[in-house]
């Protein structure tokens, strides 16, 4: 919703949920926002709503405030997944290369962090599993 919402604005957010809300089947809700101090509005919309019980497991990725110092460094000291952060995909000249669209190296950190999210849950369900199985006996 950053990329649509410039300024922390969550009424584009907040209607996405209300949609969400009235279909059969809840979506899990992942947002990729900006900054903490520029998305706190928004977070705390998604906290309300948890709040409230409608939203069971959102999860906000927002990479900016780690990456402001790496931005600043020169591209020859920084590990390999972090250069030509701003590189996309696309050839030069596609539609979405603006500056508020992640590039190749931000999707890859992304679905990173996501994976180790859903496998952090797995291990909490296999734990649960073992210990379970371990008491029937």
């Amino acid at each position: 919703f950053s990329m649509n919402e410039a300024g922390g604005v969550p009424n584009g957010l907040e209607a996405y949920i209300r949609h969400a809300m009235t279909l059969r089947r809840k979506p899990m809700m992942i947002v990729k926002d900006t900054g903490r101090n520029i998305a706190a509005r928004r977070r705390e919309l998604l906290q309300d709503y948890v709040d409230f019980g409608v939203l069971k497991d959102p999860v906000v990725l927002s990479i900016e405030d780690a990456m402001e110092e790496f931005a600043t460094l020169s591209e020859d000291i920084l590990p390999i997944g972090l250069r030509e952060w701003r590189k996309f995909g696309a050839p030069k000249g596609a539609p979405g290369q603006a500056p508020h669209h992640p590039g190749v190296k931000e999707h890859e950190l992304l679905g990173w962090l996501l994976a180790m999210h859903f496998l952090a849950s797995l291990e909490l369900v296999a734990s649960d599993l073992v210990m379970d199985a371990n008491v029937d006996k």
